[in-house]
C-alpha cells in the first residue's frame, strides 16, 4: 500500500505566513514597555521578513504588488524603531 506524501506548502505559501510571524512580532514590540525586550522582538521580525524576502525577492511580481500596498515605508517616522515599525 503506497501512502501519500503531504503536500508540503509552496514558496509563495510559505513567504506569506513569514511576513505574518513578522507583522504579530512588531505588534508584540509594539505593546512591549521594556527597551531590550522591544529590540528582540524587532530582531526575530526582522528575520521573518528576511526569510520571506528570500523565497520571493524583492522585483517579484508579488514583491511588487506588496510593496504597492504596504508602501516603502515612508512617513513612518525618521527614528530606526518608527521605521522598523511600519
Amino acid at each position: 500500500m503506497v501512502s501519500e506524501r503531504p503536500r508540503l506548502p509552496t514558496d509563495k505559501e510559505r513567504a506569506k505566513r513569514y511576513r505574518e510571524h513578522a507583522e504579530h512580532f512588531r505588534e508584540l514590540a509594539m505593546a512591549e514597555p521594556i527597551e531590550g525586550i522591544r529590540q528582540q522582538l524587532l530582531d526575530v521580525a526582522d528575520q521573518y521578513q528576511e526569510l520571506a524576502d528570500r523565497l520571493l525577492p524583492r522585483g517579484s511580481g508579488e514583491a511588487k504588488l506588496r510593496d504597492k500596498l504596504v508602501g516603502d515605508g515612508a512617513g513612518c517616522g525618521s527614528s530606526d524603531f518608527a521605521g522598523r515599525l511600519c
